[in-house]
C-alpha cells in the first residue's frame, strides 16, 4: 500500500470529518449568513472548506464557488473579473454587487449560492495599508450583496488569525457580522481515526499515538507529517515518534514563525506571547489580574482586551478554555505541542546538577499545567489512565533539546539503558534522568535503579516520579516505601504539585528526587 499520509496537500486521501464545525457552517451557509471558518496554521481548514465545497456542489439546488488565492493585481477591478469568470458570466465594468446581481437573478429559481474563499491571509499581502483595506473592501462588498440576495447567496472565509487584527485595526461591516466558527485542534479520538491506516498496517507499541497527539498538539499539519513520515518505517515505537518531531524543528522552522507571527502584530504586539507563557505557568486556573497585568506593558499605551488575547490564543490551537471567558479566575489549560514546549524559558545555572535540576523543574511544571493531556480512554475521570512512562520521556527530552541540551532515550547506562541522558553545551558530563509512575513496574527500587546508571561521566542523577493519586501524604510514602528515610535533605525546589528530595551516600553521586503530582482529573 502506498503512503496515503501527505502533509502538503489540501486533497488529503484520509480525511477525519470534522463534524461540529462542518455541521455549523452548512447550517449557517443555508440561512445565507456570512461565515468564517478560523483556525491556526495547519488546523485543517482548506481541507474542510474543500470538503464543504463538495458537500454543497452535491446537492442540485446548491453551487458553491471556490477561490483559492487573490488576482494577481490587487485592485478591485481584478476581483470584480476572477468573480466574473468563476460565475461563468461576460466580462463587464459592473462592480460587485451588481455582478452578484446578475448571477443570482440568472440562478435564482435553480440553485442558491455559496462563494467561498480560502486562505483570506493572502489577499492580505505584505500587510501594507493599502493591502488591508482592499481585502477589507472585498469582504465588505461581498457582505453588502448577501445581505440583499439572502438567503440565495451565502459567504465563507477561511483563514489564520489575521483576522483579529482586520477586525481591530479597520474595522469591517462582514467581520462584525460574521460567524466565527473555530476549528479547534483535532481530539483523541480523531487522532486515532487518522491514525488507523499506520496502526492496522505494522507493530506499533503502546503509547506512540499518545506521543503523536501530544507533540503535535492535535494541530492536523503536524500530525498528518509525523504520520507521513512514520509510514516509512516497518514498525513504530515512541522515540520513533520523539525523533519525528524533533527533526521537525529542524527542518521547518518557518512553520514555527508563521505559526506564532500573527501573535506579535497587530494590537497584540507581544502581550498575547505573555498571556500565553503566564498560562503556561499557572494553569489551569488563574486570576484574570495576572493575565491583565501583562497586557498592561503595551509599549504603545493601546491595552488590549484579554477577551480578545484569550480568543487569539484560543483561535490559535494553543490553549482550551472550560466555562466562560468572563470568570476569575479563568479555567484554561494549554494544549501540549512541540510549539507549547518552546515557550519554557531556558535556566542559567554554575554547574551541571544545578542546570538540570531547575530545567527539568520547569518542564514538569509545564507538565504539570497541561495534566489533562497525559490522560487517555474514557471520558469518566475514574476511567481515565496516564500514558506510559516512554511517552513522558519523550516529552521531557523534546523539551530539553529546545532548551539547549543534547537528550537521547534509553542510552547505555552502567547497569543498562537509562530512561534520559543529557549532556550540555556549558557543562562537562553528562545527566541521567529515570522515570517511573506511581506505582508501576519496579518503582520501590527506583532509587537504586538510577545510582546503578551512573557511569564515570555521570555528573548528575535525578529521577522523576509521576503521581496519579489522590493521597495527600503521597510524598511522605514514597519517602518511606522508596528511599527507607535515607533523604539527606528536602531539596529546595519543591513547589505546586512539586516535591523534592535529595539522598547522597558515599559512594555515589547525589540522587534527586522529583515528584510530580499530576492535578486531578477532570
Amino acid at each position: 500500500m502506498n503512503n496515503p499520509y501527505n502533509w502538503k496537500t489540501h486533497s488529503p486521501s484520509i480525511i477525519v470529518p470534522r463534524v461540529n464545525a462542518t455541521n455549523e457552517l452548512v447550517v449557517r451557509l443555508a440561512r445565507g449568513e456570512g461565515c468564517v471558518l478560523l483556525g491556526a496554521t495547519g488546523a485543517g481548514k482548506s481541507v474542510l472548506v474543500r470538503s464543504i465545497h463538495k458537500e454543497l456542489n452535491s446537492h442540485p439546488d446548491k453551487k458553491s464557488y471556490l477561490i483559492t488565492a487573490p488576482p494577481t493585481s490587487r485592485t478591485t477591478r481584478s476581483f470584480i473579473t476572477k468573480i466574473q469568470k468563476l460565475l461563468e458570466l461576460e466580462e463587464s465594468d459592473c462592480d460587485l454587487v451588481d455582478t452578484l446581481s446578475e448571477h443570482i437573478n440568472k440562478n435564482k429559481e435553480t440553485y442558491s449560492s455559496t462563494i467561498i474563499i480560502d486562505g483570506f491571509e493572502r489577499f492580505l499581502g505584505s500587510g501594507k495599508d493599502e493591502d488591508l483595506y482592499f481585502a477589507t473592501g472585498i469582504l465588505d462588498t461581498l457582505e453588502s450583496a448577501a445581505r440583499e440576495f439572502t438567503p440565495k447567496l451565502s459567504i465563507l472565509v477561511s483563514g489564520g488569525l489575521n483576522f483579529f487584527l482586520l477586525r481591530s485595526t479597520l474595522g469591517s461591516p462582514f467581520l462584525s457580522r460574521a460567524a466565527f466558527v473555530e476549528l479547534p485542534p483535532l481530539s483523541e479520538n480523531e487522532i486515532n481515526a487518522l491514525s488507523l491506516p499506520l496502526v492496522q498496517s505494522r507493530p506499533i507499541e503502546a503509547g506512540s499515538t499518545d506521543a503523536l497527539l501530544l507533540l503535535s498538539g492535535g494541530n492536523s499539519s503536524l500530525a498528518v507529517y509525523g504520520l507521513q513520515n512514520l509510514w516509512e518505517k516497518e514498525s513504530i515505537s515512541v522515540k520513533d515518534v520523539e525523533l519525528e518531531y524533533l527533526r521537525f524543528r529542524d527542518r521547518h522552522a518557518d512553520f514555527f514563525q508563521a505559526f506564532t507571527r500573527p501573535l506579535n502584530t497587530g494590537h497584540t504586539s507581544s502581550g498575547a506571547i505573555r498571556v500565553w507563557r503566564s498560562l503556561l505557568k499557572y494553569a489551569p486556573t488563574i486570576e484574570r489580574t495576572k493575565l491583565t497585568d501583562e497586557l498592561a506593558f503595551e509599549s504603545n499605551n493601546q491595552t488590549p482586551d484579554l477577551n480578545e488575547t484569550l480568543r487569539l490564543l484560543k483561535a490559535a490551537g494553543l490553549i482550551r478554555v472550560s466555562g466562560s471567558l468572563y470568570s476569575n479566575p479563568l479555567s484554561v489549560t494549554p494544549v501540549s505541542s512541540i510549539i507549547t514546549l518552546t515557550a519554557i524559558e531556558q535556566s542559567i545555572a554554575p554547574d551541571i546538577r544545578t542546570q538540570a535540576l531547575r530545567d527539568t523543574l520547569k518542564i514538569i511544571q509545564h507538565i504539570h499545567s497541561i495534566s489533562s493531556d497525559f490522560y487517555r480512554g474514557s471520558e469518566t475521570a475514574k476511567n481515565r489512565q496516564l500514558v506510559p512512562e516512554a511517552v513522558f520521556s519523550a516529552v521531557i527530552v523534546v523539551a530539553l533539546r529546545q532548551m539547549g541540551w543534547t537528550a537521547e532515550r534509553e542510552a547505555l547506562g552502567g547497569a543498562g539503558r537509562t530512561d534520559i541522558k543529557a549532556t550540555h553545551q556549558r557543562f562537562a558530563g553528562d545527566c541521567v534522568i529515570e522515570v517511573k509512575i506511581w506505582p508501576r513496574n519496579d518503582y520501590k527500587q527506583i532509587h537504586d535503579q538510577a545510582v546503578g546508571y551512573q557511569t564515570s561521566t555521570t555528573r548528575a542523577s535525578l529521577v522523576l516520579m509521576i503521581g496519579d493519586t489522590l493521597d495527600d501524604q503521597w510524598a511522605d510514602t514514597y519517602k518511606s516505601k522508596c528511599l527507607e528515610d535515607r533523604v539527606s535533605q528536602n531539596g529546595e525546589l519543591s513547589s505546586l504539585g512539586i516535591s523534592h528530595f535529595v539522598v547522597e551516600s558515599r559512594d555515589a553521586l547525589p540522587v534527586d528526587h522529583l515528584l510530580l503530582q499530576m492535578a486531578k482529573r477532570k
